[in-house]
């Protein structure tokens, strides 16, 4: 059993929380998970994890 599992937290304005184990961290998972949850002035804060960095950029073109 591994030490750690990727979680995403996605939280909102309205106070609505999404939470999500991921299979795996890779800019597919994250893109997967965050399909259809974010909007075109959603404020995306991370820890800089470059899979993120990268949905973040696809989320913004």
């Amino acid at each position: 059993m591994e030490d750690w599992m990727p979680v995403l937290t996605v939280g909102d304005r309205a106070k609505y929380t999404y939470e999500a184990i991921l299979p795996s961290v890779t800019a597919a998972a994250l893109h997967q998970e965050l399909l259809g949850k974010l909007e075109k002035d959603s404020v995306l804060c991370s820890d800089g994890y470059k899979p993120l960095c990268l949905v973040i950029d696809k989320t913004q073109t």
